[in-house]
């Protein structure tokens, strides 16, 4: 991959906040990009690339915290000019993310919600006991590590998941780059011949207890409506659910297909996936809680786009 450590010939003395386009009240309303990160790749894209540059070709020491410690510096500088930032990690994390912003302009929230997304991302992996856990796997994930380092964090993945006995499948997904938000614009389309599969062509696919087609149906149900092909997928979905009723990522991905296209026919599938919880049975309390809880999330970001 490229080293763009060195590659500082952007004006320096321009600030981020110069760039922004001025916020409005829709956007405001947006408390997190849960479920909306696909309409920010770009920046997510652009900042984990700059940290996996920068440990790969400049500083295999810099850890989370330092780069936590970093966005939110470059958060709480918007008006400062880049060059004037406090370190040069924070200035190559700036100067990239300026050049995206000046070809792509977003609002001062919406960078502040790419930033947050950022850090709870760091956050999250705190599980893991490595002071470097987010740093690597961006390196990881963005194809920066040499062969030996790639076998050297496979290897501490392995063994950090076994000692906290979890299944071996933890594993394997944690290690799919393809399950990974930085790599779905490459995914973006399916194989044209699975494009172009009719209905029951994808249900005879499709295993019995639908996990293993988690990843297949949301391709398959997203491209179809990147393609305006809402009919087919309209009936693709009525044959899925006579089969699958209880599969609740059907809604989701039907909901995500339909955000952009009509947010009320999007808010109306959270709506049928929420009253469809109630009615399975081998599903605890707790995680009815827990799944109406994240659909709730989702119905709010839905709100803010209706209003």
């Amino acid at each position: 991959m490229t080293d763009n450590t060195n590659n500082m010939d952007f004006d320096q003395s321009i600030a981020l906040g110069s760039l922004i386009k001025p916020d409005n009240p829709k956007l405001e309303k947006i408390k997190n990009l849960y479920l909306l990160e696909v309409s920010y790749l770009d920046y997510l894209i652009n900042i984990k690339t700059s940290i996996a540059s920068y440990f790969s070709y400049h500083d295999k020491t810099i850890t989370d915290k330092d780069v936590r410690n970093a966005i939110k510096n470059i958060k709480h500088n918007m008006e400062t000019e880049i060059g004037s930032l406090n370190t040069d990690f924070e200035k190559l994390v700036a100067m990239e993310l300026a050049k995206q912003v000046e070809d792509s302009p977003l609002t001062s929230h919406e960078l502040n919600l790419v930033l947050d997304h950022i850090i709870a991302e760091i956050e999250n992996l705190s599980w893991i006991e490595d002071e470097q856990a987010f740093v690597k796997r961006s390196a990881y994930i963005l194809d920066y590590l040499s062969d030996e380092d790639i076998y050297n964090y496979e290897t501490e993945i392995e063994d950090i998941i076994d000692e906290m006995g979890l299944p071996y499948v933890q594993t394997e997904f944690f290690l799919l780059k393809e399950d990974s938000d930085v790599v779905l614009e490459e995914e973006h389309e399916l194989e044209p011949e699975i494009f172009e599969m009719d209905e029951d062509e994808i249900l005879r696919i499709v295993p019995e207890d639908c996990d293993e087609a988690y990843n297949f149906l949301q391709k398959y149900v997203l491209e179809l409506a990147e393609n305006d092909q809402f009919d087919k997928l309209e009936r693709f979905y009525d044959k899925f659910v006579e089969e699958y009723k209880t599969y609740i990522p059907i809604y989701l991905f039907m909901s995500m297909a339909y955000l952009d296209h009509d947010p009320e026919v999007a808010r109306s599938y959270i709506d049928h996936a929420l009253e469809v919880i109630e009615t399975i049975d081998n599903f605890s309390v707790a995680e009815k809680a827990d799944l109406k809880s994240s659909l709730t999330d989702m119905l709010e970001q839905i709100e803010t786009m209706l209003n």
